[in-house]
């Protein structure tokens, strides 16, 4: 069977919805432009400019590039610190730098509220587990589950892990929840 080919187009690979809808499209400006002309030149310039944009705006909006990121990860950023935590980098604050809490999130108490931070804050007040030094989710999970904790991703004080990261994969945290 041989290709249609029409003006060197393959007419198998056209977007027939997508000509359809610039059919359409145009044929609706034009049907605007002509009942608003008689009534005056400058309404049926807006109206063709305002007609055109938000076309134009819908079929890059139903036939534009899809996007390349999977919308099923969730969520699309995991923060530095457990939900509601500061960080404060390395420095003569703390030392290693670190989350601190200066809201008194903790729901156990295992992390102290930080009532001060702008003096030295002593060790017991500072969560030390950053998203950038994750090795072991296990580790992190069970510093959240024992300080009380919430991590949009990392631990929602049920189960652990995100749907960004797979057990399998063996970087980041795991679905798994510690025991």
């Amino acid at each position: 069977m041989a290709k249609a080919v029409f003006f060197g187009i393959d007419l198998a690979k056209v977007n027939w919805p997508y000509v359809f809808y610039i059919v359409l499209s145009i044929a609706v400006v034009i049907g605007a432009v002509t009942k608003l002309y008689p009534m005056g030149i400058e309404r049926a310039v807006i109206v063709a400019i305002g007609f055109t944009l938000v076309l134009y705006f819908y079929s890059q909006r139903w036939f534009g590039e899809k996007s390349t990121k999977d919308v099923n990860l969730w969520p699309p950023h995991i923060n530095t610190c457990p939900d509601y935590l500061t960080y404060i980098p390395p420095g003569s604050i703390i030392r290693n730098g670190g989350c601190i809490d200066l809201l008194g999130v903790s729901t156990t108490g295992g992390l102290a509220k930080v009532t001060d931070p702008n003096s030295p804050i002593e060790s017991s007040k500072v969560f030390q587990h950053t998203y950038s030094n994750i090795t072991d989710i296990k580790v992190v999970c069970n510093a959240c589950q024992q300080m009380g904790l919430t991590w949009e991703g990392i631990y929602n004080g049920d189960t652990c892990g995100s749907s960004k990261y797979s057990a399998e994969s063996g970087t980041g945290p795991s679905s798994n929840c510690p025991v």
